[in-house]
């Protein structure tokens, strides 16, 4: 069904089915593979590993991803200016801003941004035990239940 139409268009007419990437895709089914895998991250069944599911997980255990834990899960520094009180060294003397021992609290400040967002808390109020806001859980979840998402997952014929 899919390559009848390609073999059949006269070899002068120009048509997208003929580039090979692109006809690849129709023969191997590459779009209906994708709306089925969109389906299935979109279920709501409790034994399906889903995004639905996953969503569920992360705020049931919401009281974990604390902003301590998210900047510094990975032994980043927690406090981005903590290279100030850093005593002068070979490497910050040759390489200034761009040591090597700074990327860490760069990383650590880029995080704390992130996590501003993800809290809703200002940067002047940080504290180490600052969570994800439930704003953003009902966001994900407004988004998994949008008519877009019910529309993938229950077509109507």
């Amino acid at each position: 069904m899919m390559t009848k139409p390609r073999s059949e268009a006269p070899q002068d007419v120009n048509i997208s089915a003929r580039s090979l990437l692109l006809a690849h895709m129709l023969d191997v089914g590459y779009a209906a593979r994708q709306v089925l895998a969109i389906r299935r991250l979109l279920d709501k069944g409790p034994h399906v590993m889903s995004m639905q599911r996953l969503l569920n997980n992360i705020k049931a255990n919401r009281h974990l991803i604390t902003r301590e834990n998210y900047v510094a899960h990975d032994g980043k520094p927690y406090d981005p200016d903590g290279y100030k009180s850093l005593p002068a060294s070979p490497d910050i003397q040759m390489f200034g801003v761009d040591a090597p021992v700074f990327i860490g609290y760069v990383l650590s400040g880029e995080r704390h941004k992130v996590f501003d967002k993800l809290s809703g808390v200002p940067s002047a109020n940080r504290s180490r035990t600052d969570l994800i806001s439930e704003k953003i859980f009902d966001r994900l979840e407004s988004w998994l239940r949008s008519a877009e998402a019910e529309k993938t997952c229950n077509p109507k014929p």
